[in-house]
């Protein structure tokens, strides 16, 4: 790449992908090889760092490698700061299981342009509601909810807590009666969430299995 200090020499350039750093040079002109670089969509930036540690970072532009497999925006919260706990864990472990590239992005910091070219949207159990609110209400992307809190946001449901959505524990089935009616039969405690939309058929009986 070219850069330059016009008050002096520069002390590195360092290179950076999805956010992570993959490499640095000290010497002009910058260059770094990425080798062994998995196939997917990245983000690729890089930062000039001057005598005095002064940092410039570039512009990121977008790379691909490969032919990439569907990518997931998987939008998690702040308790997932820094390490993902658990839950986040296992949903995005599950996700790469089945094939899945996933991208993670903080809740407070996502955008509605972060959907563009995803398969799949997960909100996580672990998000503030109002870090999302509507950002992904009007994507054409599917999105998966998994906490009940940004159910009307996305005006599937009412907005009063208790009532038109929230969560109950120990649940095994989830099964949808009529448009206001949601049952649910309990065997091993597990939490569920739960929402009364407006306008609702029965499809039929979801059953979770031990372990969920």
């Amino acid at each position: 790449m070219n850069a330059s200090d016009p008050n002096g020499s520069l002390k590195k350039v360092e290179y950076f992908a999805q956010n992570a750093k993959i490499g640095e040079s000290t010497v002009a002109p910058y260059t770094f090889v990425w080798t062994s670089v998995p196939a997917g969509s990245y983000n690729v930036s890089a930062t000039a760092v001057d005598r005095n540690d002064l940092e410039i970072p570039s512009r990121a532009i977008s790379l691909v490698v490969g032919t990439p497999p569907p990518e997931v925006l998987y939008v998690y919260g702040t308790v997932s700061v820094p390490n993902l706990n658990a839950a986040d864990a296992g949903a995005v472990a599950r996700l790469q299981q089945t094939g899945f590239a996933v991208r993670l992005v903080e809740a407070p910091s996502s955008t509605t342009a972060d959907a563009a070219g995803k398969a799949l949207i997960v909100v996580s159990s672990t998000i503030n509601s109002g870090d999302v609110g509507d950002k992904f209400r009007d994507v054409e992307v599917p999105v998966i909810l998994w906490e009940q809190a940004v159910q009307d946001n996305f005006q599937m449901t009412g907005n009063v807590a208790d009532f038109d959505r929230g969560t109950l524990g120990g649940q095994t089935e989830v099964e949808i009666i009529n448009s206001s009616q949601m049952r649910t039969r309990s065997a091993i405690p597990r939490s569920r969430p739960f929402h009364s939309p407006g306008k609702a058929c029965r499809l039929g009986t979801i059953r979770f299995p031990h372990g969920w």
